[in-house]
């Protein structure tokens, strides 16, 4: 379909209709005949692909996806519209508070719709810190909240301009083929009753579900599965979904699975956003293409908070790239669009970049942090205006963000108590935005701090005995993305003006630099195992999305080089759709790989786990407890319902191991404070929770009963523990097959 022509008003009034479109008319509608080709090559290697991954280790079989679709679409589609409809909801009223404070409407409902997550973030954060320290995060105050800042939204209309002239777009084909290689987010969605991912229930739902049920998060320090603590407590992730739960309705389990469809929209938008930003609107489709190579794209089914993120860093650079002026390819600053709604002026927009920073580490501490980091690169490299911008938003963000540090300290703050930190912030923002003299030195001392650390790193590289540690992190880094990483080279060295966008270039140098640092972490504590294991995985979530935006900026600038034979650029392009789709890799197939998934394998591994559950190897493959694991929580349920076990009744859940696919998970499903006991229960950096202790500590726990229920599952375990607990002053409230649930008291 041809592009629609621009015209000025009044013009053909005078001149009358042209017969002849001319070449420079006509060129953009063979492009758009050649991008239709790509389009049904991209479908057709689909195809392809599927067909041939069909017949191996991630086979599937179509009717038999269908049908496993269709045996949870019960639960699972209702589910799906009650969370899109909480989602509106939530996003509409934070849109309406990041409208209300900066004074002007958003250019366009994607705008909107990224300031909406990043004003919920902030406004679930504060429910969950005023409401929760007396227990009143329930259905009919959110509601009550949500109402009265939309009857505000009411008296600052418009929320969102019309979307500007210029907005990305493929042809229909091409656009066909970007939606179906993103479509396996929703197939999986819908055949999945509980989240799949293995490691996002005890450090996600959790405390989602704990949040839900009780309504409650006394202090900082809050957690309801024993195998994590509160270093992998994110605030804002709970805060966000935990709202989302409670206004839908829905069990923690379900609700994150359906919120799937609204994470992968705003992560699109972000997308869009940001390679819109870096370069111009046209890049984002291309954004769109590369990002399926990512880790971050295969596990966009897990909602996980390294993806939910993204769109609040994208915004953010968005932001600051904006606030740097117009590029030399004469993409101007869209904030200072005429008619945009946006600030104009880098100085007016410290607070919403801020905001920005502090919901990304509320949600994610180390992503949010290598965006706040990318941030201060880049005002320390450019200085004058963008250096101010940087400073403000740095401190706005990153105090708004210390209730999240005392978190992961471990330090039991009342909750309320945190919600200081807000004030705090905008007065310090405020305050550092009118001394403009201490953002110069601080840009100095920055400057010489940053040649210094730079030259010690090199040295180290260099000259130092561990260099090979570092290196060896750097090779993982560009192992991790040999596809896009050789697409975003050659456009660096090709189209440099175009490729190498001042932001990218900072945020790819922060997430090396780090890689390489972290692996030169010494000891062998569990910090620092920590820091060697958790920071690399998660730089694989940050690394590649820089080097996928680097790529689109490539391949669009390749596609824009109209000098090049049309043919020429039709078949590059053809070129690296076909390495980005078809199955080809040298060894067998990870699906737990944080790395280039090609989009065919992606869909095929969604579509197996769709069509079998993705739970293998669980008591049930799709919703993880059988029905006498559901009848144990249930009984927990119905105490809680009573009133009789509240959010700080600590329950002891006697087990033969903590494992989820061999124990009852309460924590996750019922949303209770669990401490397990168990024969394998260890201390490591994937169970510091410091609630898993040995089964030989049972007598010490069960002196004086102070926990007031106890769950025993005794499969596996040694004979008489049932009479153990019953002669310690425990009585049986159920038992079933499975297990038994007991009470203190005679």
């Amino acid at each position: 379909m041809p592009r629609a022509a621009c015209t000025i008003p009044g013009v053909e009034a005078q001149t009358g209709p042209r017969t002849d479109p001319g070449p420079a008319a006509q060129a953009p509608a063979a492009e758009d005949l050649a991008l239709e080709l790509v389009g049904v090559v991209g479908l057709v290697a689909i195809g392809t692909g599927l067909a041939i991954l069909a017949r191996g280790p991630v086979g599937f079989d179509l009717p038999g996806v269908a049908s496993g679709v269709a045996g949870q679409l019960s639960t699972t589609f209702p589910a799906a519209l009650l969370v899109a409809g909480a989602s509106a909801l939530n996003l509409a009223a934070g849109a309406v508070l990041v409208r209300l404070g900066r004074g002007v409407a958003f250019a366009s409902a994607g705008d909107a719709a990224l300031g909406g997550l990043v004003g919920a973030v902030l406004l679930d954060v504060v429910l969950l810190l005023a409401l929760g320290g007396s227990g009143t995060f329930r259905l009919p105050v959110l509601l009550a909240v949500h109402a009265v800042i939309l009857a505000l939204g009411l008296r600052a209309r418009p929320l969102a301009r019309r979307t500007p002239a210029g907005r990305p777009r493929l042809p229909l084909i091409g656009a066909a083929f970007v939606v179906f290689a993103w479509s396996g987010t929703l197939v999986l969605q819908l055949g999945s009753p509980v989240v799949p991912f293995i490691d996002v229930l005890p450090n996600h739902v959790a405390t989602v579900e704990h949040l839900r049920v009780f309504g409650s998060w006394t202090d900082l320090t809050t957690t309801a599965s024993p195998i994590y603590g509160p270093s992998r407590t994110f605030l804002g992730y709970t805060a966000l979904l935990g709202t989302i739960a409670t206004l839908s309705g829905l069990p923690a389990a379900l609700a994150v699975s359906a919120f799937i469809g609204p994470a992968t929209v705003l992560v699109a938008i972000g997308l869009v956003r940001l390679a819109g930003a870096l370069g111009r609107p046209s890049v984002g489709p291309w954004a769109l293409l590369t990002f399926t190579l990512t880790a971050s794209f295969a596990r966009l089914t897990d909602v996980r908070a390294t993806v939910l993120v993204l769109p609040l860093a994208a915004v953010g650079l968005a932001v600051l790239t904006e606030a740097m002026g117009p590029r030399v390819d004469g993409v101007a600053e869209l904030s200072a669009a005429p008619g945009s709604g946006a600030p104009r002026s880098p100085a007016r927009s410290w607070a919403w970049l801020g905001a920005a920073l502090g919901a990304a580490i509320l949600v994610h501490p180390v992503i949010g942090s290598l965006a706040l980091a990318t941030v201060a690169v880049v005002g320390i490299v450019r200085g004058g205006a963008v250096a101010d911008l940087g400073a403000s938003a740095i401190v706005l963000g990153g105090i708004l963000a210390l209730p999240q540090a005392a978190t992961m300290l471990g330090l039991a703050i009342p909750s309320p108590v945190a919600l200081f930190a807000a004030p705090v912030a905008v007065l310090a923002a405020a305050g550092l935005a009118r001394a403009p003299g201490f953002v110069g030195a601080a840009v100095i001392a920055g400057r010489i701090g940053g040649a210094v650390g730079l030259a010690l790193c090199v040295g180290v590289l260099v000259f130092g005995g561990e260099r090979a540690a570092a290196i060896g992190a750097l090779a993982r880094m560009a192992g991790s993305v040999p596809v896009i990483g050789t697409v975003a080279v050659a456009g660096l060295i090709a189209a440099r003006r175009r490729v190498a966008t001042p932001v990218a270039l900072a945020a790819l140098f922060i997430g090396l630099v780090s890689a390489a640092a972290v692996s030169l972490v010494p000891g062998d504590g569990l910090l620092a195992q920590s820091l060697r294991f958790e920071v690399p995985k998660t730089l694989l979530y940050w690394v590649p999305v820089v080097v996928a935006l680097l790529a689109a900026l490539a391949v669009d600038a390749a596609w824009s080089f109209r000098r090049a034979w049309l043919p020429v650029r039709t078949g590059l392009l053809i070129a690296f759709v076909l390495a980005a789709v078809l199955p080809v890799r040298p060894g067998p197939i990870d699906v737990f790989f944080l790395g280039e998934h090609p989009i065919a394998e992606t869909l095929a591994i969604d579509a197996r786990d769709a069509e079998l559950g993705y739970w293998k190897g669980y008591p049930d493959r799709r919703r993880i407890v059988r029905p006498d694991q559901e009848a144990l929580i249930e009984a927990l349920r119905a105490e809680i319902a009573a009133g009789r076990i509240r959010a700080e009744t600590p329950v002891l859940h006697v087990a033969a191991s903590f494992q989820e696919w061999a124990s009852t998970p309460l924590g996750v499903f019922a949303g209770v404070t669990e401490t397990t006991l168990s024969p394998d229960a260890e201390t490591s950096i994937h169970t510091a929770g410091g609630r898993l202790l040995p089964i030989g500590d049972l007598a010490v726990a069960l002196e004086g009963r102070a926990y007031p229920y106890v769950v025993l599952e005794p499969a596996g375990l040694p004979a008489g523990l049932r009479d153990r607990i019953l002669g310690a002053g425990y009585r049986s409230l159920y038992a079933n097959a499975r297990g038994e649930v007991f009470v203190a008291g005679g």
